[in-house]
């Protein structure tokens, strides 16, 4: 059995924060403190609107190794995880959106 650090939650500041709030919350993970504001305009975020997923890869302004990847199941996930990976999983509830 691995230890693996624990993952603070952090709550989006405002609707349609949702991704900035996962990118503070992975970047937390890897000891990189960065607020979920600073996350929001980096990203191009619009508040009530949301952020296109595509926009994780402006993450790699703070020299962090940015992968998208197709879902492969959740032993993928449990890999990064044990690879001491922080990840962020998509997932599309409307049907539509820009990705």
């Amino acid at each position: 059995m691995s230890l693996r650090k624990p993952v603070f939650h952090v709550q989006q500041s405002t609707i349609g924060y949702c991704l900035p709030a996962c990118a503070q919350m992975a970047l937390a993970y890897l000891d990189i403190e960065v607020s979920q504001v600073r996350l929001a305009q980096t990203m191009g975020a619009r508040p009530g609107v949301g952020t296109p997923f595509s926009q994780i890869a402006a993450l790699s302004k703070w020299r962090v190794d940015v992968q998208v990847t197709e879902w492969q199941g959740i032993e993928q996930v449990a890999s990064a995880l044990e690879a001491g990976m922080a990840g962020i999983v998509a997932i599309i509830t409307t049907p539509g959106l820009p990705q």
